[in-house]
C-alpha cells in the first residue's frame, strides 16, 4: 500500500461530503500561529510508514482568507530544525529548515463545531546544512492534505492539518509529511478587542476628568479651590454633553443615510409600496380574511416571498434551527395572487447580509421596510 493510495483514498471519501449542505462561515482574514512536526523518506521508498530517522520540529505563522462558503486560501512561513538528516554517507543535525507555502482549501459541511477540509498547493523549501561551507539546498514541492477546524467561538478555532509534500524541482529535497496544529484567530476579534480597550481608556479618562480629588493632595487644598474646581467640573461636563449631542446628531445622520441607501438599492427593496400594501388583505392559511391593523406592525425589515414554500426554504437557509411555524408570518391576498412576509429584525446590516446570501442561492425574495 503506497503513500499515494492512502492520500487519494481519503480525498475521494471527503469530496462528496464537501459538496452537500449549507455552511455558515466567518468572512474576512484570519491569522494562525502554529506548531509543526515533519517526518522524511529515503529516495525510492514509497510505503507510507517507512520513514527514515530524520525529523524536524518548528513553528510558523499563517494567514488565511475565506472568500466563499466552500473555498479559502491560506499560506505562510515556518521555521524548523532538521535533525538526523542523512546525505552522502553522513548524518547532519540542527539544520535550519525554512518553508514558505500557499494552498487552496475546499471546506466541507460543518458538523457540530468541526469543519473538515482538503487542500493542495505549493511550497518553497530551503535547508541549510550544518557544514563548514553552510551548504544550502533549495527546491519546490507540491502540497496535498486534509484537516479539520474545531471552532471554540465564532472567531477562534483550533486548526489541525496533515500535509504531504511531493518533491517537484530538486532531488535533494526529500519527500516528507507533517502534522500541524495552530490557533486560528479571525481579525474581527482583534478589531473588537482594540475598540474595547479604547473604550476602557476613554472611560478611565472621563472618570479622571470628573474626579474632584484628582489633582489635590490634602483636604485644605481642596477647600481653598472648591469654587474653582466646581466651575471646572461644570465646564468639563458641559463640553462633554455638547460633544455627545454632536455625536448623537452624527449617528442619526448616519442611520438616515443608511436607510436612504437601503431604500434606493433595488436589489434589496421590494417594488410594493406602503399604499399598495394597504390595498392588500391579510388572510389565514385557508384564505379567510383576517382583521389586522397594519399600524400595529413592528418597525423594521420584513422578508417578502411569493409563496409559503419559498419563505420556508429561505428561513431554513438563514437558520437551520428555526422552523417556520404558524403565527410568525403573514399571508397577503391581492387580485393576482398571494404574498407571504416574515419579520426579519430592526438591523439593516442583518437584513442586507441575509438578502445577499439568499439572492446568491437564487431565492426570489425582497425586503420590505415598515
Amino acid at each position: 500500500m503506497t503513500r499515494l493510495f492512502y492520500i487519494l483514498s481519503v480525498s475521494i471519501l471527503l469530496i462528496p461530503v464537501s459538496l452537500v449542505g449549507q455552511v455558515k462561515y466567518e468572512k474576512g482574514w484570519s491569522v494562525e500561529p502554529f506548531y509543526k512536526a515533519h517526518k522524511f523518506y529515503d529516495e525510492g521508498v514509497y510505503e507510507f510508514s517507512e520513514t527514515n530517522q530524520a525529523y524536524a520540529r518548528g513553528f510558523g505563522l499563517a494567514v488565511s482568507h475565506r472568500f466563499s462558503k466552500k473555498l479559502s486560501l491560506f499560506g505562510g512561513y515556518s521555521f524548523a530544525l532538521l535533525n538526523d538528516y542523512p546525505r552522502e554517507n553522513s548524518v547532519f543535525y540542527n539544520n535550519p529548515f525554512h518553508q514558505i507555502d500557499i494552498n487552496l482549501s475546499l471546506n466541507t459541511r460543518r458538523i457540530w463545531r468541526l469543519e473538515p477540509n482538503i487542500f493542495s498547493g505549493y511550497s518553497f523549501n530551503a535547508i541549510q546544512l550544518s557544514t563548514p561551507t553552510k551548504e544550502r539546498i533549495r527546491g519546490m514541492g507540491v502540497n496535498f492534505g486534509g484537516g479539520s477546524k474545531l471552532y471554540l467561538s465564532d472567531n477562534i478555532a483550533l486548526d489541525y492539518k496533515f500535509i504531504y509534500s511531493f518533491r517537484l524541482s530538486n532531488d535533494d529535497i526529500p519527500y516528507n509529511y507533517s502534522n500541524r496544529i495552530g490557533l486560528s484567530i479571525n481579525t474581527r476579534l482583534l478589531k473588537s478587542i482594540r475598540i474595547g480597550s479604547e473604550n476602557v481608556v476613554n472611560l478611565a479618562n472621563q472618570n479622571s476628568d470628573l474626579n474632584p480629588n484628582n489633582d489635590h493632595s490634602n483636604k485644605s487644598d481642596l477647600l481653598k479651590q472648591e469654587h474653582d474646581q466646581d466651575s471646572s467640573i461644570d465646564s468639563v461636563k458641559n463640553a462633554k454633553l455638547t460633544a455627545l449631542e454632536q455625536e448623537i446628531s452624527w449617528l442619526q445622520e448616519d442611520n438616515q443615510r443608511l436607510l436612504d441607501e437601503l431604500r434606493s438599492n433595488r436589489r434589496l427593496m421590494d417594488s410594493l409600496s406602503i399604499n399598495e400594501l394597504n390595498a392588500l388583505q391579510f388572510v389565514d392559511d385557508s384564505g379567510a380574511t383576517l382583521n389586522i391593523n397594519k399600524s400595529e406592525f413592528s418597525s423594521g425589515y420584513y422578508i417578502l416571498a411569493s409563496d409559503i414554500a419559498e419563505l420556508n426554504l429561505a428561513v431554513k437557509f438563514i437558520d437551520e434551527s428555526r422552523p417556520l411555524i404558524p403565527g410568525d408570518h403573514y399571508i397577503l391576498k391581492s387580485r393576482t395572487g398571494y404574498k407571504v412576509m416574515l419579520f426579519s429584525g430592526t438591523s439593516s446590516n442583518i437584513a442586507i447580509e441575509q438578502m445577499s446570501e439568499l439572492q446568491e442561492e437564487s431565492y426570489d425574495l425582497r425586503i420590505l421596510l415598515f
